[in-house]
Formats: structure tokens, C-alpha cells, sequence
């Protein structure tokens, strides 16, 4: 009686905070211009919703619990605004009622809202007890965070960089540092609540340079996102509708109907802001499952810092799909994965959601999920094995099969010489310089170390019978993915640097499979060096420990330094003049540019997809993607020599009368290029007091090699 009773209560206390969620979101969304309400209601409904979901797993405490649930939540949500988007209209109402949803779809999941048995455990060592005690070590923990994220915020830039570390100063990496010292003897007094918010803000200032360094963005595709969501939102749809990509657009555009944020703060601050809640979350419930020492399980929450960073440092949707991969491998490793069919059907939410964000990670997600569904419904005997290795010689061959499909792959040819791709870095050289070679060394063979703790994991997981084929195999599938894509893909229409971009992909999400066990190679050899009566052996691997975390950080970003040379710039504010002082002159003149990417990502940012040309529509007034013909064309202007016959041919693969060519004053040709192209155009002007110089080309010219006009706009 009394257990139905409490079933009544919190059945009760659920339906009137989602009822309240719902009437304020209707509120702010419909009825009132303020943002903050409809945000006060989204934040309840998907508060509710995630506890709600979070009852799917077992002897979980409730923040973890709450944590899975909220993953849950968010993956629903990525796949119902996708399903809008495909079969219907996307408009704040369409919106609203897939918001509504949530907490009905979590009522009906979730039938009974008692806390499953263990769930409501606390940590064995009390808050209270556990400040008595350490409070000095709390206060250098804070101080240390503190210092950390007060450097990396400290300087931005409106101007081009190459590299974030030409703005931050590298010594941010020693608080770091000193923080994760200090995090590893928390782990040593099985503070794991410490640990694991602790680790949340590391993972988050770790992921976020970039994001402060530059406000107005980093990198090249946000903005090509940010143009499509923002056209997404105007429109209610796009042309071509792409295939994926809406998993994380569906996220964006809820918060853009109703917090009241802009599409660039939400693009830039969404990616982030998830990964440092989930990542630190599926792996401190991965330690709970899979650990019983209490300290083994503080020690164990640490492997959230050795996660590669760099596939998160951009807002992409590349980003979010590995952050949803991770979080599916993490959950569902357990030897006796599957049997809970709620866990199971949330954890299937996750690897659908993952698909529809970018389905280079989402179909790996999904293969891991049908092993692990072979692993726990056969009989432990020769059959199961031969079941599971057919699947997963099916799943290697699964991407491969997919880029021939769709197209990614155009042509099919035998290049053994591209397995070299796959090959490690040079293991160990010196500039002389003792922090910057131990950062690179540690951080550019992390996948090494990475690989050895997890060997060793792998032989204790056995020993503990705790190892699952499913997901043991899951490493090897997607290497085997990956070196089949190098032998066979023909990337060639991709530009030179990038012809290797998927299987790095790839490779990344192998790399991202081993963790599980890696971590577990971590704990036993730390709980080892524990076991010992000298306290030196622990003390030198907290300050290996450190050392890997400030590298990891160091390494996720592109640098500018002895050992590494960036290709890339970010947006600058000359870049977004650029694109204005063209629009400008051109009127309404058909017109093509050729220019890098970062003034066609300005140009992308200001005006959306302003102008195609050609029979298909095909071929964007900017050179957009950098594998079409307008790039090439501008490689060879710039690189080469900007020749009136080059700027002819792009205007006769478009059918326009007028081209601008812009040479940015960092480009390594930009003097040579500038020189030459004053005697080839027709009229030139430069922005910014020439920070950029601009050509025109018209296809009738009545000026050719007679005189050019100079304009400076400031």
C-alpha cells in the first residue's frame, strides 16, 4: 500500500511540473515576446522528462541516473525534429508539440517512477566528512580551476589566427595540470563527486579555448551549419534536404524558437556545454557498473580527461555524433549488456540520434548495439561466436559499402601506398625545447598510450570475466573500416589535404572504442601503485596522469610551432568587410568570388546560400567545397598567377559576366600574387588599409592592360 502510495505521489508531482513546463512554454513561445519564460519551460520539461528516463537504469546514484536519462531525452528530441523536418514543416508549433512530447513519451516508458533498488545510494564517504578533512586540497583545486580558466578567457581576437595558442598562453596547461595532481588524490580518498564535477570543468575549459579565443567562430563548416539552420528557421526547410546533419540542426533550432539565443551563440556554445555534462557522466556510471572498490571507481572517473579532445574543439555535427558514439559504447559495456530492455531501447534512441547527427559515427553505434544484442540473446557456444564474427566482418564492411552507395566514393581503385595513412607519427624528436617536445610527445602518441592501458585492460577484463566479443571486436571493426576505405576509396575530387578526412574519422571512433578498456588498464595499475608503501610511485603517476591531460588539451587544437605548421585561419572581421564592400559593388549583378575559406565562410555566415549557378544549380557563387572547380581555380591564382584566362574560365563554368579574386595579406603568395594581378584586372580596391585586396574581373573589358583603378576602403 504504501508503495503504491509513493507511486501516486511522484506519478502526481510529475504531471503537474510537466503541466507547469508546458504552460510556460506555451507562454513564451506564443503569448509573450519574453525568451525567458518558454526557456523556464523547456528547462522543466526536460529536467522532468530525463529523471524520469533515468529510472531505465539500475543502481545508479540519481545524478547518473538523471545523466543517462538526460541523454535519453535529448536523443529523442534529436530524432522527433528530424522526423518534422523530413515529413513535414519546421516551424516554432511544429517545434513546440516535439517538445510536448517528450514528457508524454517518458510517462509512457517509464510507467512506474519508484527509484529502482540501490539507486537512491549515497557515496559511502559524506560530504561532511570528507571537507573536514581536505579542505586545503578543495581550495587549491578551485584556485587551480580558477587560474586555468581565467587565462584561457583572458584574450580573443576579431582577427585572422592560425592557432588559439598564439592568443592563449600555454602556461594555462600547468594549472591543468596542477588540477588534475590534485583530482588523482581525491581519487586516492574516493571523492568520486569531486572527481567527477571536477573533471566537467576540465573537459569544458579543455573544449572551449577556441571558443574564446574567437567570439565570432573557429573553423570552416560552423559556418556552413549555422547558415543552413538559420535558413532551416526562415524557410522550414532546405534544398537539397541532406541526409543528415538535422540530428544536431533539430537540437539548435529548439533552442533557438525558445531561449532567445542567437544561431551563432547556440552553435558555438551547444557542442561543448554537452560534451562536458556527458562525457564525464557515461563514463562515471561505465566506472559505477564496472567497478566495486570505491576508490577504484574515483580512480576510474579520471579516463573522462584522457578522451581525445579534438574532434570536439569545432561546433560540427562530426562533434556531437562521436560525443553520442562515445556515450552508447560507454553505457553499453557490460558483459551481460541487453538484458535490460529499457536500457536497451534508450541506449537504441542514442545510436538512431547519433545516425541522423552524422551516420560515420551513428552506423558504428549501431553495429556496436547489434553485437551486443548477439552477445546477450545466444547461448554461450561455438555458434554465438561464428554469429558474432559474421557481424562483424559485416559491420567492417558496412561504411565502406555505404560511401559506394551514396557516392562518397566515385571511383573504386587498389592504393596500398594509402595504408601508409594509417601509420603512426615519428615516435619521439626534440626542438629543444623540454615542455613543448614533452607535450607533443605525449600528446601526438596518445592513441599509443592509449592503446597499451587498453591491452591491459583487456587482460584484466578477462580475468574479471567482465569482457564482452561485442565489444572487444568493436576496435578491431572499425580499423579493419578504416583500412579498407585507404586501400579502396578514390577521394581524389576531395582537395589534397583532406582525401584522408574520413579515414582519420574513422580511426578516431576505433580509437574511441578502446577507452572502456583503457580505463580499466588505468585503474588497475593505479590501484597497484596504492598498494605499495611508497608513496613516491603514486605521487610520479599523478604527475604522469597530469602531464597526459595538459597534452591532451594541448594537441586537440591546430598549432603554430616548431613542430607543427596550422593551413588554416580563422574568420576574420576584414573577411566579413570583404564580403560586404563585394555585395556592395556588385548590386545586382550576377557574380562569382575567388577567395579561401574563410571569406567564403563570411560570405556564408552574412548572406546564406545567396547564388548557385549552372544547369543543376550546382556550383555556389563562392568556392564552396574547397574539392570544386572554383577552389582549384583560385589555387592557381593565388599560388600561381592570377591570369585574366583563369578568372574567364571560372566565369564560363558559372555563366557569369564578373569575378572578384581576393588575396588575404597572410596568404605566403599574397605579394607575388597582388603584383601580378594588378596588371591582369580590370579594377582593384583594397579593405581594411589592405588586409585584403580585391581584383575584378569583368568578361567585356573595356580597361584590359590599359590602366587599373585603385579604391581603398576603410
Amino acid at each position: 500500500m504504501r508503495e503504491n502510495t509513493h507511486e501516486t505521489n511522484n506519478g502526481m508531482k510529475y504531471s503537474i511540473a510537466v503541466f507547469v513546463g508546458l504552460v510556460l512554454l506555451t507562454i513564451g513561445a506564443f503569448f509573450s515576446s519574453a525568451a525567458s519564460v518558454s526557456f523556464i519551460g523547456l528547462a522543466i520539461i526536460l529536467i522532468t522528462s530525463s529523471n524520469r528516463l533515468g529510472y531505465a537504469w539500475n543502481n545508479l546514484p540519481r545524478h547518473l541516473a538523471f545523466g543517462a536519462g538526460f541523454l535519453g531525452a535529448l536523443s529523442y528530441l534529436m530524432i522527433a525534429g528530424s522526423a518534422v523536418y523530413y515529413f513535414g514543416v519546421v516551424t516554432s508549433t511544429t517545434f513546440f508539440f516535439v517538445v510536448a512530447s517528450l514528457p508524454v513519451l517518458a510517462r509512457l516508458f517509464i510507467a512506474d517512477s519508484r527509484r529502482p533498488n540501490g539507486s537512491s545510494l549515497q557515496y559511502e564517504v559524506p560530504i561532511t566528512k570528507f571537507f573536514n578533512s581536505s579542505i586545503p586540497q578543495f581550495i587549491l583545486l578551485v584556485l587551480s580551476l580558477a587560474a586555468f580558466f581565467l587565462i584561457t578567457t583572458a584574450n580573443s581576437t576579431l582577427e585572422p589566427s592560425r592557432s588559439p595558442w598564439l592568443i592563449v598562453a600555454p602556461t594555462a596547461l600547468v594549472f591543468a595540470a596542477l588540477a588534475t595532481v590534485i583530482l588523482f588524490f581525491f581519487a586516492k580518498q574516493s571523492a568520486s563527486r569531486i572527481v567527477w564535477v571536477a573533471s566537467i570543468a576540465l573537459v569544458f575549459g579543455g573544449i572551449t579555448i577556441a571558443a574564446f579565443a574567437y567570439p565570432n567562430g573557429y573553423g570552416f563548416d560552423p559556418f556552413l551549419h549555422r547558415a543552413t539552420v538559420s535558413h532551416i528557421a526562415e524557410f522550414g526547410t532546405i534544398t537539397p534536404k541532406p541526409l543528415y546533419y538535422i540530428g544536431e540542426y533539430s537540437l539548435e533550432l529548439i533552442a533557438l524558437f525558445f531561449t532567445g539565443l542567437e544561431i551563432p551563440a547556440v552553435n558555438i556554445w551547444l557542442l561543448p556545454i554537452l560534451v562536458a555534462i556527458i562525457l564525464p557522466t557515461v563514463v562515471a556510471i561505465f566506472a559505477e557498473r564496472n567497478f566495486e572498490d570505491r576508490k577504484t571507481k574515483a580512480v576510474a572517473m579520471l579516463g573522462a580527461l584522457f578522451v581525445p579532445l579534438g574532434t570536439f574543439v569545432s561546433p560540427t555535427p562530426q562533434g556531437l555524433a562521436n560525443l553520442m558514439f562515445l556515450a552508447v559504447i560507454f553505457l553499453g559495456f557490460s558483459k551481460q549488456g541487453g538484458k535490460n530492455a529499457k536500457e536497451t531501447a534508450l541506449l537504441s534512441l542514442m545510436a538512431i540520434a547519433a545516425t541522423l547527427v552524422h551516420p560515420l559515427a551513428g552506423i558504428p553505434a549501431l553495429c556496436f548495439l547489434a553485437l551486443r544484442s548477439i552477445q546477450s540473446h545466444f547461448e554461450r557456444n561455438a555458434r554465438r561466436n561464428i554469429i558474432i564474427a559474421v557481424g562483424a566482418i559485416a559491420g567492417s564492411l558496412l561504411l565502406p559499402a555505404i560511401f559506394v552507395v551514396l557516392g562518397g566514393i566515385q571511383n573504386i581503385a587498389t592504393r596500398p601506398l594509402a595504408l601508409l595513412s594509417l601509420s603512426p607519427k615519428t615516435f619521439f624528436s626534440t626542438r629543444f625545447n623540454a615542455p613543448l617536445d614533452l607535450l607533443v610527445w605525449l600528446g601526438e602518441n596518445g592513441w599509443l598510450w592509449l592503446l597499451l592501458l587498453a591491452i591491459v585492460g583487456i587482460v584484466v577484463a578477462r580475468r574479471r570475466d567482465i569482457i564482452s566479443r561485442s565489444t572487444a571486436v568493436m576496435p578491431l571493426v572499425l580499423l579493419v573500416s578504416a583500412a579498407l576505405l585507404a586501400l579502396l576509396g578514390d577521394f581524389s575530387y576531395l582537395i589534397s589535404y583532406e582525401q584522408g578526412n574520413y579515414v582519420s574519422r574513422i580511426l578516431a571512433l576505433a580509437l574511441f572504442a578502446t577507452l572502456p578498456f583503457a580505463i580499466i588498464g588505468l585503474t588497475e595499475i593505479v590501484k597497484r601503485a596504492f598498494a605499495l608503501p611508497s608513496k613516491i610511485v603514486p605521487f610520479g603517476i599523478g604527475i604522469v596522469i597530469a602531464a597526459g591531460v595538459a597534452s591532451n588539451i594541448f594537441v586537440a587544437y591546430p598549432r603554430h610551432d616548431a613542430y607543427a605548421v596550422s593551413r588554416g585561419f580563422t574568420v576574420g572581421v576584414s573577411d566579413h568587410n570583404t564580403v560586404a564592400t563585394i555585395s556592395s559593388k556588385a548590386g545586382d549583378t550576377p557574380y562569382i568570388v575567388l577567395a579561401n575559406q574563410s571569406v567564403s565562410a563570411a560570405a556564408i555566415e552574412d548572406f546564406g546560400f545567396k547564388k548557385y549557378f549552372g544547369e543543376k544549380s550546382d556550383v555556389f557563387y563562392y568556392p564552396v567545397p574547397t574539392g570544386g572547380p572554383l577552389y582549384q581555380i583560385f589555387i592557381e591564382m593565388i599560388e600561381k598567377s592570377p591570369t585574366r584566362e583563369r578568372a574567364i574560365s571560372a566565369m564560363d563554368l558559372t555563366g557569369a559576366d564578373l569575378a572578384y579574386f581576393v588575396v588575404n595579406d597572410y596568404w605566403w603568395s599574397a605579394a607575388r600574387a597582388i603584383e601580378f594581378a594588378k596588371t591582369q584586372t580590370d579594377e582593384w580596391f583594397e579593405v581594411d588599409n589592405g588586409k585584403t585586396s580585391v581584383f575584378i574581373f569583368r568578361r567585356q573589358s573595356s580597361q584590359f592592360h590599359i590602366l587599373y583603378k585603385s579604391e581603398k576602403f576603410q
